[in-house]
């Protein structure tokens, strides 16, 4: 049980970590980053929130397709996020440097709208299902409310930390988002095992084989 706590754990610190709150908190000044001005940074923010919402629909039908687990949407968002955080960063960067502006300006918005199409097919979601499927009914209930309160927290910490993170990193803001998802990633590919379709029991099979000796 304790092991398939520190899963849930983890898995809200990484749905925080992504740095989609950060993106959704602060779409503003990263638009305006980004050379965008006046109307211009409201319509930006305003279609990042509708494919935020268009593609969260969508990954509900992506959740329950055969063809795909949770662990594969889990890893296949995380790794376009990581990769488009990336992006973010270079587009900004020359920006910054008045290098190929009009296309770097065209790159952020496009970058940040696949950042967040990302998080929808995979972080977005599946943590929640894993909280629900790594735990026998009597032990889910108070799983549940640790790991709202975890997911609340560094929601907490993420919106605190990041203006000050902004004005000190400037336009490399965004990498500390990428090696969070990387260290994620690599965490989840060692550690996180497929839920679907299976059993409680056959889920704490799997974890077992997965747990280190340590814990």
């Amino acid at each position: 049980l304790r092991w398939a706590i520190l899963i849930a754990i983890f898995l809200m610190f990484m749905q925080q970590m992504s740095g989609i709150n950060a993106a959704m908190y602060y779409s503003n000044d990263i638009f305006k980053s980004a050379g965008l001005v006046g109307n211009q940074i409201i319509w930006a923010t305003c279609a990042m929130m509708l494919v935020n919402v268009l593609t969260t629909l969508a990954s509900t039908w992506l959740v329950d397709h055969p063809l795909f687990g949770r662990r594969f949407l889990l890893l296949t968002g995380m790794i376009g996020m990581f990769i488009m955080s990336i992006g973010v960063v270079i587009a900004l960067v020359l920006i910054n440097k008045r290098s190929y502006v009009s296309e770097a300006r065209v790159a952020a918005i496009l970058f940040m709208l696949l950042f967040v199409i990302a998080f929808a097919t995979g972080p977005g979601s599946i943590p929640w299902f894993y909280v629900s499927e790594l735990f026998a009914s009597n032990a889910r209930a108070s799983a549940t409310s640790i790991a709202c309160a975890v997911n609340w927290l560094m929601n907490f910490v993420v919106g605190l930390l990041f203006p000050p993170l902004q004005e000190y990193l400037t336009t490399y803001t965004f990498l500390v988002f990428t090696v969070a998802l990387l260290i994620c990633t690599i965490i989840t590919v060692i550690y996180v095992p497929e839920t679907k379709g299976k059993s409680v029991e056959d889920v704490q099979k799997d974890l077992d084989r997965t747990r280190p000796s340590c814990i």
